[in-house]
């Protein structure tokens, strides 16, 4: 019953399957995997080892930073946080540690920072 719309990209060893949607100009790559009720849309980038089954489990916020880009935090098959955004892909931490070091503390690291924080907040560990 899964359904890739639109722009939508499924490539390398990603997986879609069960009732999930992904649609918009989401990707899906690398060895992740979307599947149950999950619906991906947007910008979305849903890769390395993401394990999305609810909509809980990957947060996109859009535009964001200095290149107006679009970041996605999303729960790994081990129940950490991962992220997208530019050409930065690492776990929050690794994330959190970049902005500081790259942005210090102007307008965009408050941003990432808050981005970060609602990240933690939204998505599903369990």
């Amino acid at each position: 019953n899964a359904h890739v719309t639109g722009n939508a990209h499924v490539t390398g060893n990603a997986q879609v399957s069960g009732n999930a949607y992904v649609t918009g100009n989401a990707y899906v790559t690398g060895n992740a995997y979307v599947t149950g009720n999950a619906h991906v849309t947007g910008n979305a980038q849903i890769n390395g080892g993401a394990c999305v089954s609810s909509d809980t489990h990957y947060l996109c916020i859009s535009p964001i930073g200095s290149r107006n880009d679009t970041i996605t935090f999303t729960r790994t098959k081990e129940h950490k946080i991962a992220v997208s955004v530019g050409c930065f892909r690492g776990d929050i931490d690794q994330f959190e540690a970049r902005v500081k070091a790259t942005h210090g503390e102007n307008e965009h690291a408050k941003a990432y920072m808050l981005a970060a924080q609602l990240a933690r907040t939204r998505i599903d560990l369990s």
